[in-house]
């Protein structure tokens, strides 16, 4: 028309237009694979995850690790069925870890071509549930040679055969009765096998959590405290008034460290939320 200029789309446009028609030709005829929603948005993830790491190496170390581990095997699940939001959640977690692995073992002034057994150890010792997704990232760095071919530690993360009742109450009988154990063993396995609260929650207690009145003895575990059974509750007497008067937190009062008293709470089966009295929000 005259005096109206005529545009046409550059030729670039037209080229990304016409490839897009071409793909999407290609998906619905069967060439190419449909695109997986959940893999799209774990690749868009990844690729903030890894522009917001500071340490160029990790960013690097990261980026293959997802190339040739993670995407190499998310892509070919999703050629044979929809990718599920568990598998995807699982490789989040395993860059998240594998990145503070890298953060926390440069932190020790430690490469990752000098790694030891004891850093493993180490890094596993604690947090070990939070950390364990790094350990598909260790065993690829093992195989590339990355680092050395070391022994990831392995242990079970939940109890397969928490007590029941009885036999919880069978165990609280027979530390009562066993007079050949230190009495702080004895007062620390009554409050984890008699009481429904979290780890967390005892060792924090104090001597001023401990209530008498008169015959009664109570814990301060919430709203109102919770009464002590005898013959539990004179052990737990004769324990701290043997206690110097500025006693610290019970539980390592009683000689017992976080992860020793977890480990006696595992092997009862707790948490018990339905088995005592008071508040149990921890």
């Amino acid at each position: 028309m005259r005096g109206q200029e005529i545009r046409h789309p550059p030729v670039e446009e037209k080229g990304a237009q016409q490839r897009a028609g071409e793909a999407r030709g290609s998906v619905d005829s069967g060439v190419l694979p449909h695109l997986d929603r959940r893999l799209l948005l774990f690749e868009r993830w990844l690729a903030q995850r890894i522009a917001a790491t500071a340490d160029t190496e990790h960013a690097q170390l990261l980026q293959h690790f997802a190339t040739w581990h993670q995407l190499r095997k998310l892509r070919a699940k999703a050629a044979k069925s929809p990718l599920g939001t568990s598998t995807t959640q699982e490789c989040r977690r395993q860059t998240t870890q594998a990145g503070a692995f890298l953060v926390w073992l440069a932190a020790r002034d430690v490469a990752l071509s000098a790694c030891t057994q004891a850093d493993l150890d180490a890094w596993h010792a604690e947090k070990y549930s939070t950390r364990r997704p790094a350990q598909a990232f260790l065993r690829w760095c093992m195989d590339s040679r990355r680092m050395p071919r070391l022994v990831i530690p392995n242990r079970p993360t939940a109890n397969p055969h928490p007590m029941g009742q009885h036999q919880r109450v069978a165990a609280l009988q027979r530390v009562l009765a066993d007079a050949s154990t230190p009495l702080r063993v004895r007062v620390a396995a009554c409050l984890v096998l008699l009481f429904a609260q979290p780890v967390s929650r005892i060792v924090r207690m104090t001597v001023d959590d401990v209530l008498r009145e008169g015959q009664h003895v109570a814990l301060r575990l919430g709203d109102p405290p919770t009464p002590v059974p005898e013959p539990v509750a004179g052990l737990l007497l004769n324990y701290l008034q043997a206690l110097p008067a500025s006693a610290p937190v019970i539980a390592r009062a009683l000689g017992y460290h976080d992860k020793s008293t977890t480990r006696i709470a595992a092997d009862a089966g707790a948490p018990w939320k339905s088995y005592a009295p008071g508040d149990h929000s921890g």
